[in-house]
């Protein structure tokens, strides 16, 4: 897990200031939270530039 995509985004120094105003900056930290209490689900897509076979025919129609 991550809290970044430099040089993708901007980064975010975690200070509230702009990032080409500052030189200083502060570790972020994420927890993980897990139980009943915090539920939560993760979602992990895929890219797939090109496909090695064809698509399944749909037969609802």
């Amino acid at each position: 897990m991550t809290s970044s995509c430099h040089p993708r985004w901007d980064r975010n120094l975690n200070t509230g200031t702009p990032a080409y105003d500052s030189a200083e900056s502060a570790v972020a930290r994420q927890p993980i939270r897990m139980g009943e209490d915090y539920p939560s689900r993760v979602v992990i897509g895929t890219l797939c530039p090109f496909r090695r076979t064809a698509p399944p025919s749909r037969s609802d129609e």
